[in-house]
């Protein structure tokens, strides 16, 4: 299997994710954090498209989830992200410790 075939059939499993209403608020959001690890596991410091994909979720997600594990997993993950750009990250970016 390829690398783009895969990474279509883990944003379908995503959508399907989504579009189930029995979901509780605590599954909704971790299929948001899946969502957000899709892109940067699939994002290349070469090819950063998704990297600053998975950049602005990972930022929107601190800023509307409340599960704290999910919460302290998301901001490890948005370092890593920080990390494969290079780029320092800048205050703004940690809505979070506000």
């Amino acid at each position: 299997m390829n690398e783009v075939h895969e990474l279509a059939m883990l944003r379908q499993v995503v959508a399907t994710a989504r579009a189930d209403k029995s979901l509780t608020r605590r599954e909704r959001e971790e299929v948001e954090l899946i969502d957000a690890k899709i892109d940067m596991r699939a994002g290349q410091p070469g090819v950063p498209e998704l990297l600053y994909s998975s950049r602005g979720k990972l930022q929107k997600f601190v800023r509307t989830a409340r599960t704290p594990e999910f919460l302290s997993e998301a901001r490890g993950w948005l370092a890593r992200v920080h990390y494969l750009l290079a780029s320092k990250p800048r205050p703004e970016s940690f809505t979070w410790m506000n």
